[in-house]
């Protein structure tokens, strides 16, 4: 059979021949051992087998209709079903998520007016700082937001932000508030969509090391009340405008779960309703749901699973990796995702994603006759015995 791409050693091998190996029957009966415990976790209440089985059943319908969207995704294949009444409606959503240009100046609010947040530090760093961290203070005025601190100030239009959150503090993280913005903007001699406030515990433009820093912002918490007054009367305000923004959105800690980054920086994950987040450590990562292709979950290593995450453009740079996630986070992920329609994968197998998606792109056409997702055998045998169950007319 003719090979194809250079990676994973001739990736598109002719899978019947993996079978022929002993090795490989090991590896897949240890793998679904594995995937027992990993899926399984502790299903014996009759409520989680149920929940469970259903999730197989979701997973194996969005599967189904996977291949379907990637043959017209990237083979520029039409569905047959478009209907122009859904395009324009999904056009007007993508056209009102653009924004629009932000005006020129700010318009400051009357001094009584103003809406401040005090001991505050943005992120990214500004550079000139030393390395440390210089409390500030972020108002809230007629059009906008202006962050002053020690020899900074920068200013952001409420126009410019795409979607702000924000997360109380506790012991393993400070308060935070962020901003993900349409457009970028520059802060120091950095460009950047997306700016983060975290609170510091000591007065107005007095200098820490970020060791110390760090180590208060676990030990205090943070101003949670402080931050909490801000984000409601920033949202009432903005509630009384005409054309309002966004307003914020909390991260509630029953969503979060903790990995290690590329950077081997420790990080807390978040899955919203709509976005897939990692707001404590920069690069921010801020993803709608609905922009990702698929999610792989696999347990390569005791206790722990590893996330990667491929997006709807198939471009290499694109991939997410999350590693080391606890095992007890499973179950929580795979319910947000399959409750947003996000497709899964659960395995105990390891790939080079980023060689496989250089695969996909010089050859769309393979990928697409191969079976698409299904060629890298990442279904678990439950979720694989659901496609029969599940009847798809496309």
């Amino acid at each position: 059979m003719e090979a194809f791409g250079t990676s994973e050693q001739n990736m598109w091998v002719d899978a019947s021949s993996l079978g022929e190996s002993n090795d490989h029957c090991y590896r897949s009966h240890f793998s679904h051992i594995l995937l027992k415990r990993l899926q399984g976790n502790d299903l014996s209440d009759n409520s989680e087998i149920h929940r469970e089985q259903k999730r197989r059943c979701d997973q194996a319908r969005l599967g189904s209709q996977l291949k379907i969207l990637d043959k017209q995704r990237l083979l520029g294949v039409p569905s047959g079903k478009e209907n122009s009444s859904d395009k324009m409606s999904w056009e007007g959503i993508m056209w009102k998520e653009s924004g629009v240009s932000a005006p020129l100046e700010l318009q400051m609010e009357e001094e009584h007016r103003v809406i401040r947040l005090s001991d505050v530090t943005i992120l990214p760093k500004v550079e000139g700082q030393g390395g440390n961290s210089i409390a500030g203070t972020l108002e809230a005025h007629v059009n906008g937001f202006k962050y002053t601190a020690s020899g900074f100030h920068m200013q952001f239009y409420f126009d410019n932000i795409k979607k702000s959150f924000f997360r109380f503090g506790d012991k393993r993280m400070p308060p935070l508030l962020h901003f993900h913005l349409h457009h970028s903007i520059m802060i120091g001699t950095e460009k950047t969509k997306d700016i983060e406030f975290h609170f510091v515990q000591w007065p107005l433009g007095q200098k820490m090391s970020d060791k110390i820093e760090k180590e208060k912002q676990i030990k205090d918490g943070g101003h949670n009340e402080d931050l909490k007054n801000f984000v409601d009367k920033v949202n009432a305000r903005w509630s009384s405008q005409p054309s309002s923004p966004f307003s914020f959105e909390v991260l509630e800690k029953e969503r979060e779960f903790y990995g290690v980054l590329p950077s081997k920086a420790s990080a807390a994950v978040a899955l919203t309703l709509y976005y897939l987040l990692v707001l404590t450590e920069a690069p921010f990562v801020v993803i709608p749901l609905r922009e990702i292709e698929i999610v792989n979950l696999a347990l390569l290593r005791p206790g722990v699973i590893d996330m990667t995450v491929i997006f709807q453009d198939f471009k290499e740079e694109s991939v997410i990796e999350i590693n080391s996630i606890p095992l007890e986070s499973l179950a929580g992920i795979k319910h947000r995702l399959n409750t947003r329609s996000v497709k899964y994968y659960v395995n105990a197998e390891g790939h080079d994603w980023k060689a496989i998606l250089r695969g996909i792109a010089d050859s769309p056409e393979k990928f697409i006759e191969k079976g698409g997702w299904d060629y890298f055998k990442l279904e678990d045998r439950d979720t694989l015995a659901c496609y029969k169950e599940v009847a798809f007319d496309p």
